[in-house]
């Protein structure tokens, strides 16, 4: 079976998805058509060239797309995602997360996370923290706290 995860692509491949990624996101803010999905194309575009500058730099993510995390300390740092919002919501000790997306910015690792609170999620769902500020956790106890 083929891996969802954009850093274990081949070259080839992560090539290919980060040009049509870049392609789409210029032709979605070039201003000559009203795009809806223009924010979404430059994120994604944003998220390939990181996983290619990774790969030049030789580093490899420190947690892969679904994997449980809880946070080890809070230092309110993260990369500015929402041209909506001009800070990101605290990252609370006492939820655990799910990895939805992990990027690689300025030789730094951030991600985006998933809340097992629902009515958290909607506060932290465009915003990526630092990586660094989470540690793994077993999947059981992430299961035992997402409600039903």
């Amino acid at each position: 079976m083929a891996s969802t995860s954009a850093y274990d692509l081949s070259n080839e491949k992560l090539i290919g998805l980060f040009s049509g990624a870049c392609l789409k996101a210029g032709a979605s803010n070039s201003r000559t058509v009203l795009n809806p999905s223009g924010r979404y194309d430059m994120a994604e575009a944003a998220f390939l060239q990181g996983v290619v500058l990774a790969r030049l730099d030789g580093k490899e993510p420190p947690f892969i797309e679904g994997t449980s995390v809880q946070v080890i300390q809070v230092n309110r740092r993260f990369l500015f995602v929402s041209a909506r919002k001009w800070d990101a919501p605290l990252v609370r000790n006492e939820n655990k997360y799910v990895v939805r997306r992990v990027l690689y910015d300025e030789r730094t690792w951030y991600l985006n996370l998933i809340s097992t609170d629902p009515d958290h999620n909607k506060d932290i769902a465009e915003h990526y923290y630092m990586a660094d500020e989470f540690e793994e956790v077993p999947c059981e106890a992430i299961e035992s706290d997402i409600p039903s």
